[in-house]
């Protein structure tokens, strides 16, 4: 059999295709194309698409919504976003300042500059292990760009049972002793706004 890169005749491909250095350069060129655009990404966000939704927040806030195949299980419930990224960053599934390498949240970013105050499904989260760190099955990238926007809070699609556990530990008002339990908010099933702060903040 005949490799396609080098033309040499081999009788294992399969094999040759790890040794074959043109393969390997091919394989390398690529990889560095992908890297390149990797780059490119992280400039628009940083210089382009970041910028443009700071300027606007204030008057187009994030607006969240829990799904209707969520209800019966999770509820929305507001968070202070620096107390639960403290915690999150202790997990594998953190997302760095400004989306890390993940070109995914370039485009979220993106999306929801084009869309301003379109209400969006709310991030998924629970709390696992004995240590009651936040993972989450889905919305990190939407966390990761409230928290990169300035926001102070946020609210969650959580599972019921673990509502309470939630405010007491990333709760806005958890770090006032005084506070009366009874003034936690309340929120329901509908949509709610992720206040806004100011671009100085």
């Amino acid at each position: 059999m005949k490799c396609k890169a080098c033309g040499m005749e081999v009788i294992d491909i399969t094999a040759h295709v790890f040794q074959c250095k043109i393969t390997k350069a091919r394989v390398e060129a690529r990889l560095a194309v992908e890297r390149a655009k990797a780059r490119a990404a992280r400039r628009k966000l940083k210089d382009v698409i970041l910028p443009r939704l700071m300027a606007d927040k204030s008057r187009f806030p994030i607006t969240f919504r829990l799904e209707k195949p969520d209800r019966a299980r999770h509820a929305l419930v507001t968070v202070d976003i620096a107390r639960l990224d403290r915690a999150w960053r202790l997990t594998d599934s953190y997302i760095t300042q400004q989306g890390g390498i993940d070109d995914r949240f370039v485009r979220l970013a993106a999306w929801i500059g084009d869309r301003p105050g379109k209400p969006i499904p709310a991030p998924k989260v629970y709390l696992k292990d004995e240590r009651s760190l936040p993972s989450f099955d889905d919305g990190r990238r939407r966390f990761a760009l409230s928290r990169d926007l300035g926001y102070r809070t946020i609210k969650l699609a959580v599972p019921r049972k673990q509502v309470g556990q939630f405010r007491r530990a990333f709760g806005p008002n958890v770090s006032k002793p005084r506070a009366k339990p009874k003034r936690a908010t309340g929120v329901g099933a509908g949509g709610s706004e992720v206040p806004p702060v100011s671009a100085t903040h």
